[in-house]
């Protein structure tokens, strides 16, 4: 079983998704065949003109031909757009992030969830449990997509005010670079420093920005896939308060090797097969061999959140599902468990393993409530000072004729009848 059990840090995440992938590597690849591969079909349809890219690679192109055949799309260098790129990315692109990507991402959360369960990973039945809530789905994503939008927009607009005031100011700054230096071409390389440091402090800006919000309310489809209950989007604004930092690195790290990756593959695709289109193929073949590495940590950073948080419910849920006796001696992790818990020991503990067989399924937190507990202590001492049974009463009053009936121990000092005593001459 390969069991989430632990809170992780950054490389713990990397390497678990990395056996994963590798474990699992086949299924991985088709169900992000199923669901991805259409998608680079149709932008490669949309931005390139077949007309002009031959079937195999051609001698007389050269790599600088291929390259900007490629930056440019179907085949012009022209500022407009073309039809196919304002409909790949006001229509299809829209649509398939609404309508199929929750599909393929809970295809890649039930492989994760099947895996560290112990259960055999097979294709067709990740694929249905892919499509069991998929209204849901679709649902929150396009709430979340509204969310997301709303407040890039929002910090956009702020970004824009306050790049028109800092470039009032480096007017005025850069006036005074040249007033007080005389120096023309000295005062110009400041100005332009400046105008430089801002532009690149606007994109950290907003890029830190939305990265923030789309984190923290991402992992909403987790929990609408996993978990039983609504209100996702909040729920992962809890889930992953104070783990911001983490998650963004794991994904800056995938970030770094993905693009690494992507572009010297296609980089080599366009020296050797040049722009044709078994070369485009063999590129999203090499893009789908390494998209399960970047989709997989998103379900194990989901399951180590929930360790962070819940982690005595997720334990119980786990060994529950796999019908495995917990270790002795165990830690609890989480919030939820008391400081010193440990299973197997905690009279807690036992109480939430026994509420765990009924709610497993829904990955809902296994640790009675307060309230429930309370009524549980309240029945128990009810039940303890109602009458007795008739049954009782008959044994406790046999038990005292028993006792008052028994003969009484003799006295050793009392003389025996017909025996003399101390007192007879």
């Amino acid at each position: 079983m390969d069991s989430l059990n632990k809170p992780m840090g950054v490389g713990a995440i990397l390497d678990r998704s990395f056996q994963l992938y590798r474990k699992h590597f086949a299924t991985a690849f088709l169900l992000l065949l199923l669901f991805v591969g259409p998608f680079y079909l149709l932008q490669n349809l949309l931005l390139y003109n077949l007309s002009t890219v031959p079937l195999l690679p051609q001698s007389g192109d050269s790599f600088a031909e291929s390259l900007n055949l490629f930056v440019n799309g179907n085949g012009g260098a022209t500022d407009e757009p073309s039809p196919g790129m304002i409909l790949f990315i006001l229509l299809v692109l829209p649509l398939y992030a609404v309508l199929l990507a929750p599909v393929m991402l809970s295809s890649q959360l039930q492989l994760v969830r099947t895996a560290i369960e112990g259960g055999e990973v097979r294709f067709a039945e990740v694929l249905r449990k892919s499509f069991a809530r998929y209204g849901r789905q679709v649902g929150n994503t396009f709430l979340y997509g509204l969310i997301v939008v709303g407040l890039l927009f929002v910090i956009w607009i702020a970004l824009v005010i306050a790049i028109v005031i800092i470039a009032s100011l480096t007017v005025g700054v850069g006036a005074g670079f040249l007033a007080l230096g005389g120096d023309p071409f000295g005062g110009s390389v400041a100005f332009i420093i400046i105008i430089f440091v801002v532009y690149i402090l606007t994109g950290l800006g907003m890029t830190a920005c939305s990265s923030f919000f789309m984190i923290r309310f991402g992992f909403y489809l987790p929990i609408v896939t996993l978990e039983e209950g609504g209100q996702a989007i909040r729920r992962s604004w809890r889930l992953t308060r104070g783990s911001f930092w983490r998650i963004f690195a794991v994904y800056l790290i995938l970030s770094i090797i993905y693009s690494v990756f992507s572009l010297g593959a296609y980089a080599l695709l366009i020296a050797v097969f040049k722009m044709s289109l078994i070369g485009q193929l063999i590129n999203i073949a090499l893009i789908l061999l390494i998209a399960p590495f970047y989709t997989i940590p998103y379900a194990v950073i989901y399951y180590d959140l929930r360790v962070r948080n819940e982690g005595a419910d997720l334990e119980r849920y786990l060994q529950t599902s796999t019908g495995m006796p917990p270790a002795a001696g165990q830690p609890v992790y989480g919030e939820s468990a008391r400081a010193g818990d440990v299973y197997g020991v905690s009279g807690g503990s036992l109480i939430g393993g026994a509420a765990a067989g009924a709610t497993a399924a829904g990955l809902e937190p296994l640790v009675p409530s307060r309230a429930d507990v309370e009524e549980a202590s309240a029945d128990g001492a009810e039940a303890g000072s109602a009458e007795e049974s008739p049954e009782a009463r008959d044994a406790e009053g046999g038990s005292r004729e028993e006792t008052n009936t028994s003969p009484a121990p003799e006295d050793t000092d009392s003389p025996k009848a017909g025996e003399p005593t101390s007192n007879d001459d």
